[in-house]
């Protein structure tokens, strides 16, 4: 496997500790979306693709995210007792992720050797 591509969509503002999306290509052939790169204390991490878990109302069958209180359709109370397991609840599942430690590390690398080189250069332009 090896990746062929990276596009980095860098995020405006700064507040947050969101720092860009990205996209990798996986040879030329399989594209994964929404990396995203954060940064925290100890330096930059790569977050993979994750979706927000959903259960359904028993009123009315909406889905609602797993930690709603109330439905978002019809207002009734969401009961949370089969999504709590051992004292905690998953909110976020990863979509994609690497299997073993070698191909995460290989991401991450590229994934944040693109964002370098791509923060770098739109610093260069602001100041140019």
């Amino acid at each position: 496997m090896r990746i062929t591509e990276v596009q980095v969509n860098l995020c405006e503002g700064g507040e947050d500790r969101l720092r860009a999306y990205c996209a990798i290509v996986i040879d030329n052939e399989f594209v994964v979306h929404n990396i995203r790169i954060i940064e925290k204390a100890g330096g930059l991490l790569i977050a993979m693709p994750s979706r927000k878990l959903t259960v359904k109302c028993r009123h009315c069958r909406m889905k609602n995210p797993i930690d709603a209180k109330f439905c978002m359709n019809c207002g009734h109370e969401c009961d949370r007792s089969d999504t709590t397991r051992q004292g905690e609840t998953k909110i976020h599942f990863d979509v994609a992720h690497p299997i073993n430690p070698v191909c995460r590390q290989m991401i991450e690398t590229a994934v944040l050797d693109a964002y370098r080189g791509e923060s770098g250069q739109v610093a260069e332009k602001a100041v140019g």
